[in-house]
């Protein structure tokens, strides 16, 4: 029998049995937005429920007024659900049946949606109960009788009413749960040294009763976070702070227990729930922030920090350390809780931050035995970016902190720790690049200079970068990388001037940088693929970058999938190429890359990178090699930049380096030709030398560079041989800007000449010069003409025209003595060494073709 207890929506009706909601007309989701307020009796039983009764009514019907039909029902017994705000999951069933309320008879009942919850609601307490329980009932007399001051002053009764909280039963507890700690709560926070003490072992004994028999799996349990969530909400000014008390009270059993004085089993039970004791800190704080600020700030301005008095931060400072202290010594037994309890410190650290004045936050010891995570959650903080530092003349005090953390971090033995310390630091990089608030240049120059110090602690201790593994190296590098970016040129220029050793480790960092970031085509030879050998026989294929992904990467990959798809076995053909979700439209339609890496690697398909990479779909496959390739090149691209940057700096003797050789930009180079590179870097690649050689010309071309010079020349002719027309445009006027360096130094191209015949001697090794006819005779093949073309390009006055495609100006190859006008570049000259070359090459071709008669011939 239904009671009249639902309010009416106008105010002049009297109370009904039901109320009515609907939904909007062609939803797939169906959602309510209705509120329906009940007045509940002050005694539940198990008896007491809602009965939700839902219609359908179809309009495809042609009838004026269709009645509707009943679908299902749920049922909510109100005694199990009775909380402040709760999320209640209900199914539904087809029939009412006699007892539905009961659980025996629930087997038996039939639902919709094979039993499934789908029907949810949020239920808000807003009446007041009263306590059926004896204990709970004498605690709130006692309470009003304390506050009232109608008992005596020494609150005996009220003491032992705390004390007997510990008896009452799980449930009554649980209904008057938020009473109960508001109770106590207000006691720790007033009310006399006796009465707090037992008012926080009340507290303590109550929240672990909770968290562990209404336990849902959770490591917070959802009644005391919902707590905590609304515990301050401050209706009418009269809530009351409690942070000094709960701190005094916590920080006195703290330093009993650290002075080795007996407190019982209850200080374990204090720190499992140091989570709870330390938001409500907090949120206390927050409070009475918003309290002292809330009329007197102007709109659209930031709430000050809360200015804490000294001896309430004093309290708190010691509660820490004494906290800290319990950290450092279960650390070091391996115990779980000194984990959790570290996190808790961090986020209680990172709260802070935006509440109190940061520099207090800076005297609390941060510096301990589980730092990474701590720094980790501590340095997430939304003004990360904007902290102040200890002294007001310092910076960011907290990335100090970081980087020199970070880098202790990276010298540990504990491989875990190392990969942990280098995540961090990509992770906030990434954030820091992504964020909003930060796309200025002026504030990435802001964020990479105070992140620049780690570079220099890098370069003071290399054995610590080298010691790294490789996917450690590249986490750091990216790192390095990014923080070089965002850099001015005077900050680079001034770390190029310390020292000559110290500026050539810098450019180590760049050539390991270029190592570990190599990305080679599958099936690559020396030639990319443009030779009619077999590639593989050329030379084993380099590994992938994706090959070598860090464990980071790949967490973050199977973190970003927030859809998990997880296969209950592996495709009989060992393939993920297809959606296996029923939800999908297309069974044969691919996973976005990121999707389908997670899924195999979730799925642990093959026990190789190679197996993992086969197991993907020939489209993502395709991605992943995009993928890999343009990162290389952005790697590629960025270093060149740098070499760039130097060379500029290096003309005007205004850094540290070797000015004999300039070994920093010959290496670099070097490192960059020798690597298979796409035709963004050779767009990019041309102006930088030409740069490079107009500027330092006159030691590139010394004899003490001859060995950079032929590595130029090699690659230079070696980019002849491919098909691309734009990469060999390129490497004609390469080719161009040697002989214009040789004019200009040499006053003819002789030397060059020489060398450039023994550099295409041994290029000819290594290219395919003849190829088999039909008939079975050879013939000249197609990189031997390709390369004749180029070398009779080189001397064509026509080339002239490609410089400006090519990114040089006009006057590129023009050839003037210093406080002359007159042109030294001659294209006589020119044509002679273009000439002599092609004979070379032709002597190499009746070379090959000579040694392949005389085998026939034996044969």
């Amino acid at each position: 029998m239904g009671f009249q207890a639902v309010h009416p929506r106008d105010q002049d009706t009297t109370m009904q049995k039901c109320a009515h909601t609907q939904i909007s007309v062609g939803t797939r989701m169906s959602c309510y937005h209705d509120e329906v307020k009940i007045s509940l009796p002050a005694l539940l039983t198990p008896q007491h429920h809602l009965l939700f009764t839902f219609f359908h009514v179809d309009l495809q019907m042609k009838l004026e007024a269709p009645k509707p039909v009943v679908v299902g029902y749920a049922a909510l017994p109100l005694s199990t659900h009775i909380q402040l705000l709760s999320d209640v999951s209900l199914p539904i069933l087809r029939e009412l049946v006699p007892h539905y309320l009961q659980e025996s008879g629930k087997e038996r009942m039939d639902y919709l949606e094979e039993g499934k919850t789908v029907f949810r609601l949020r239920l808000r307490l807003c009446s007041s109960l009263f306590p059926v329980n004896e204990r709970i009932w004498d605690f709130f007399v006692e309470y009003d009788r304390h506050t009232l001051h109608t008992s005596p002053p020494w609150g005996s009764e009220l003491l032992e009413a705390i004390n007997s909280l510990k008896n009452v039963e799980s449930t009554a507890l649980l209904q008057f749960l938020q009473p109960i700690l508001n109770m106590l709560l207000h006691l720790i926070g007033d009310g006399g040294e006796t009465l707090q003490v037992a008012a926080f072992r009340a507290m303590v004994n109550i929240l672990t009763r909770v968290q562990q028999e209404s336990s849902d799996g959770a490591e917070r349990n959802r009644f005391l976070v919902n707590y905590v969530d609304f515990a301050f909400d401050d209706f009418g000014h009269r809530q009351t702070h409690v942070y000094p008390g709960l701190s005094t009270v916590w920080g006195s059993l703290a330093r009993s227990k650290a002075k080795g004085y007996r407190v019982g089993p209850v200080y374990d039970d204090v720190l499992a729930m140091a989570w709870f004791f330390l938001e409500l800190i907090v949120k206390s704080m927050g409070l009475e922030q918003s309290r002292l600020f809330y009329h007197n700030l102007p709109l659209g301005e930031d709430v000050p920090p809360l200015q804490l008095k000294e001896g309430v931060f004093r309290c708190i400072m010691q509660l820490f350390d004494c906290l800290l202290t319990e950290v450092h010594e279960r650390c070091k037994k391996g115990l779980n809780l000194a984990k959790r309890l570290n996190s808790t410190l961090a986020f209680f650290c990172y709260d802070l931050l935006s509440i109190i004045e940061p520099c207090q936050v800076f005297e609390l010891s941060v510096l301990h035995d589980c730092k990474s995570t701590f720094l980790q959650i501590i340095c997430d903080h939304d003004l990360f970016v904007e902290m102040p530092g200890r002294d007001p003349s310092d910076r960011n005090y907290l990335s100090s902190v970081l980087i020199q953390e970070i880098f202790l971090t990276l010298d540990h033995d504990d491989l875990s720790q190392r990969a942990k310390a280098a995540r961090i630091l990509v992770v906030l990089i990434c954030k820091h690049e992504f964020d909003a608030r930060y796309q200025k240049n002026e504030d990435r120059l802001y964020i990479a200079q105070l992140y620049f110090p780690l570079i220099g602690q890098i370069l003071d201790e290399m054995p610590v970068f080298y010691n790294l593994n490789a996917i450690e190296k590249r986490e750091v590098l990216v790192v390095i990388l990014q923080i070089i970016r965002n850099l001015d040129d005077a900050t680079l220029i001034k770390a190029w001037q310390q020292s000559i050793a110290r500026t050539r480790l810098f450019f180590k960092l760049l050539e390991e940088c270029i190592t570990h970031f190599e990305h080679n085509r599958t099936g690559d030879s020396l030639l990319l693929g443009s030779s009619s050998r077999s590639p593989d026989a050329e030379r084993p294929a380099s590994p992938k970058y994706s090959d070598r992904l860090s464990p980071s990467v790949n967490a973050y990959l199977s973190e970003a999938s927030r859809h998990e798809i997880r296969p209950q076995g592996t495709p009989e053909n060992g393939y993920m190429w297809n959606r296996i979700s029923p939800q999908l439209s297309s069974p044969n339609q691919p996973y976005s890359l990121r999707e389908a890496l997670a899924q195999a690697q979730s799925s642990r398909i093959g026990s190789t990178a190679r197996a993992l990479r086969e197991s993907l779909h020939p489209m993502q496959r395709q991605k992943l090699e995009l993928w890999e390739e343009n990162l290389s090149t952005a790697v590629s691209l960025e270093v060149l930049g740098i070499v760039d940057k130097f060379s500029v700096a290096a003309a005007s003797r205004s850094i540290s380096t070797d000015y004999a050789k300039l070994d920093c930009i010959t290496s670099i180079l070097m490192g960059l030709l020798s690597r298979s590179q796409p035709l963004t870097f050779w767009k990019a690649f041309l102006p930088v030398v030409y740069n490079i050689f107009s500027l330092h010309g006159a030691t590139l071309i010394a004899r003490e560079n001859d060995r950079f010079l032929k590595q130029i020349a090699f690659h230079l002719l070696r980019l002849a041989v491919f098909r691309n027309d734009s990469v060999r445009k390129r490497a004609v006027v390469g080719l161009q800007i040697l002989v214009r360096n040789s004019f200009n130094y040499f006053k003819s191209t002789t030397r060059l000449r020489v060398m450039l015949t023994i550099t295409l001697s041994e290029l000819l090794s290594d290219v395919q010069v003849t190829q088999m006819k039909s008939d079975g005779s050879l013939e000249e093949s197609g990189e031997a003409r390709r390369l004749r073309k180029l070398l009779e390009e080189m001397a064509d006055v026509r080339s002239k025209d490609q410089l400006n495609d090519c990114g040089l100006p006009v006057t590129a190859l023009e050839v003037a003595a210093e406080g002359s006008t007159d042109n030294n570049w001659s294209w006589v000259e020119v044509k002679h060494l273009s000439k002599c070359l092609v004979q070379a090459l032709d002597a190499g071709l009746e070379h090959a073709l000579l040694v392949s008669k005389f085998f026939s011939i034996n044969i």
